[in-house]
């Protein structure tokens, strides 16, 4: 149930900096309570030392109706100036954790919200000392996609993972290959590398190197790290963390084709269950134009075994999912992993257009409450051969905050 709420490089590293934020468009979680903030209008990563709840919910799942009207209540303007650029949960706390702009005409102003399950919302203090990283080399100001609909300098930085004590950076730097990617020990020091990508895009028919990298996560794939890449139109490239140092040019390796005519939102890695006590590692891929996508990791580790995608076949819709499972979560703005059990998203309501924060149960990647189906039909009861279902479903009541209509 919704709960209504009223309310390339040239890069400086210093410490106990208060620059001004603008823009927050990427978060990020590292150690001890870190949180990494990137400012692509500023070209500052920020690192903020946070202060959590003491414990997590009880009841992680988030159910939170007109978050935008939340949002704009605490920072003192209307839902119609409020957007929100990414979403991260606290992995101990498990509160959420939002990049959060106040937009007047062609001006930002940002924010880094914290709401809870209950709907509480705080703020991090972004004035106070933190450690901070100046990239200089991010695109010009006046650089933009058709017209004024899109400011190219939002893609100064486009996504972080924090691995082995490194902050890996992902976004377009104004060189001649601007696709790049950052990367710098923390705390933060002068030891920064910065790195050129360039893909092979099949459905393209092209060499790509300005197209930046929009998701990435980082794991362990036959014995080695593996920086995994998915970009607009969503192919998806593999990128040995080995190849990333400084002044290198990298050509990643195309391993699949997950959709054309698609912006990736968010790739994770996360364990998926199968509800018969077992599961697998997978990536969880979302999407803004199709489907949500989990593929086992173990067909990754082979197609990064593999030669990749190399030439052209004809095919300008080409699609391949590595043999994972596609789940009907529409209307995603951000997601996120939530604890072992949840994924957590911003989604907007199709009914309505309000924002929403809502999570989903891993292994299933539905909402029950979002369908009206026999199953809610005044009298139903649930026949032989029914009992997984019912089981799922009371899961599903209960987790979204309907309780009272669980079917015994």
């Amino acid at each position: 149930m919704f709960k209504k709420t009223l309310c390339a490089a040239a890069i400086i590293a210093s410490t106990n900096a208060a620059a001004q934020v603008e823009m927050i468009n990427v978060l990020e979680f590292g150690p001890n309570n870190t949180l990494f903030a990137a400012d692509s209008y500023t070209g500052v990563v920020h690192a903020f030392n946070i202060t959590p709840a003491t414990s997590a919910s009880p009841a992680p799942a988030f159910n939170l109706e007109n978050i935008d009207q939340l949002l704009a209540d605490a920072m003192g303007t209307s839902r119609d100036n409020v957007r929100i650029n990414d979403l991260q949960i606290h992995p101990d706390s498990l509160e959420a954790y939002l990049a959060v702009s106040r937009v007047d005409g062609d001006n930002y102003s940002s924010a880094i919200a914290v709401i809870n399950q209950a709907g509480e919302v705080g703020f991090v203090d972004t004035d106070a000392d933190h450690p901070e990283l100046k990239i200089e080399q991010a695109p010009a100001a006046d650089f933009e996609f058709y017209r004024d609909r899109y400011q190219g300098r939002r893609l100064s930085f486009t996504d972080m993972d924090f691995y082995k004590g490194k902050l890996y950076i992902a976004g377009l730097s104004n060189a001649d290959f601007a696709s790049t990617l950052w990367t710098a020990g923390y705390p933060f020091d002068n030891s920064v590398a910065a790195s050129t990508v360039e893909i092979y895009h099949d459905v393209h028919n092209q060499r790509e190197t300005r197209a930046p990298v929009r998701a990435m996560a980082i794991t362990e794939l036959n014995g080695q790290d593996v920086m995994l890449a998915a970009y607009t139109c969503t192919p998806l490239v593999a990128i040995p963390l080995d190849d990333i140092k400084d002044g290198a040019h990298i050509n990643g390796k195309t391993i699949a084709e997950l959709g054309y005519g698609n912006t990736p939102i968010d790739i994770d890695i996360i364990f998926n269950p199968d509800f018969q006590g077992g599961g697998e590692p997978a990536l969880f891929v979302s999407n803004k134009n199709q489907m949500a996508q989990v593929i086992p990791l173990k067909n990754i580790a082979e197609a990064v075994k593999g030669e990749g995608i190399t030439s052209f076949d004809g095919n300008f819709f080409r699609r391949s999912i590595l043999g994972g499972v596609e789940y009907p979560m529409s209307g995603l703005v951000q997601t996120t992993p939530l604890g072992d059990s949840h994924i957590a998203t911003v989604r907007r309501d199709t009914e309505n257009g309000d924002l929403e924060l809502a999570s989903f149960t891993k292994g299933l990647y539905m909402r029950l409450s979002d369908y009206q189906s026999e199953y809610e039909i005044p009298n139903y009861s649930y026949g032989e051969g029914q009992e997984m279902m019912q089981g799922f479903h009371n899961m599903l009541k209960t987790d979204e905050g309907y309780p009272e209509y669980i079917i015994q």
